[in-house]
């Protein structure tokens, strides 16, 4: 929290950030501008990172095994039914009804203009 905090101050109002934390305020030909103090904080923020990163590659080493498989045999039934009504695709629902769109508005064909 305090290091996004630190990252948004350096970024927006670079000039009170370097007033603030900069280490090298006397030294103004460095041109460091607070990034000493950011690349601290940057440091100890990865070094409390490395454990958890440590533990994240610890738990992939684990195998992964298979409990329980069983074969579907209904797609396999649905392939060959397909297959002999060469039907292209058997999921297709026609719900097309011509009730619907006869009901549409339709604006009036002829326009009388009194002017």
């Amino acid at each position: 929290m305090r290091f996004s905090y630190l990252v948004v101050e350096f970024t927006t109002n670079n000039k009170a950030f370097t007033e603030k934390y900069c280490a090298n305020k006397t030294k103004p030909e460095l041109k460091c501008n607070g990034k000493c103090h950011l690349n601290k904080e940057i440091k100890k923020t990865s070094e409390s990172n490395k454990p958890l990163q440590s533990e994240k590659s610890e738990n992939r080493n684990f195998p992964i095994e298979i409990l329980f498989y069983q074969e579907t045999k209904i797609f396999h039934s649905l392939v060959s039914f397909i297959v002999k009504h060469k039907t292209i695709n058997a999921f297709y629902l026609n719900r097309y009804n011509p009730i619907f769109t006869n009901k549409l508005f339709h604006p009036p064909q002829n326009i009388l203009f009194l002017g």
